[in-house]
């Protein structure tokens, strides 16, 4: 009888132990994917802060306009960043059409900057050329890359050269505040 319980009592204390070591495993794998997920917000931003400068190189469009984004005087223009294989895009480009539609007469043209495939961007020139500006790119736009835009759809509000509202959406920017 002893023996048994003796047996018992060492099986419990191994269990116990080796429960222990699983539980110190699991904490551990937390503690490397939290830093995991800290280091990736770390990088920066994705959307320009209100007060950020934009560059001062025109921007030409798929029609051969050139737009000045850093005009000193300007009233709010819209300036919008799309890619072709982004399921959000997608979803946003309707609605961002008809906001861009329904902006005044007086405002200046909004900008739409379309990267991606070739197909794609073809859908989204033609969607677009109506009520905006629409200049595209094989890769990554280097005003995206001017501007510090890592995430799309990215929406901007900008006037005197400089950015005044930001978001991922249209409420998030504040387009149907842009007079």
């Amino acid at each position: 009888m002893n023996a048994l319980l003796w047996t018992v009592t060492v099986l419990s204390a191994l269990l116990a132990l080796a429960a222990l070591a699983l539980a110190l495993l699991a904490v551990r794998r937390c503690r490397d994917l939290y830093e995991v997920v800290s280091r990736r917000t770390a990088r920066g931003p994705v959307l320009p802060a209100a007060g950020t400068p934009v560059p001062p190189t025109p921007v030409v469009t798929v029609d051969g306009a050139v737009v000045d984004l850093g005009e000193r005087g300007e009233d709010e223009r819209v300036l919008a960043f799309l890619t072709t294989d982004c399921p959000a895009c997608e979803e946003l480009a309707g609605g961002l059409r008809r906001a861009l539609a329904g902006l005044p007469a007086d405002a200046p043209r909004p900008l739409v900057v379309v990267s991606g495939g070739a197909a794609g961007r073809a859908g989204h020139v033609r969607d677009f050329a109506p009520v905006a500006y629409v200049a595209d790119a094989d890769g990554r736009h280097p005003l995206a890359d001017a501007l510090g835009v890592t995430a799309f759809p990215t929406v901007l509000v900008v006037s005197d050269g400089r950015v005044r509202r930001a978001g991922h959406g249209l409420a998030q920017a504040g387009l149907e505040a842009v007079r």
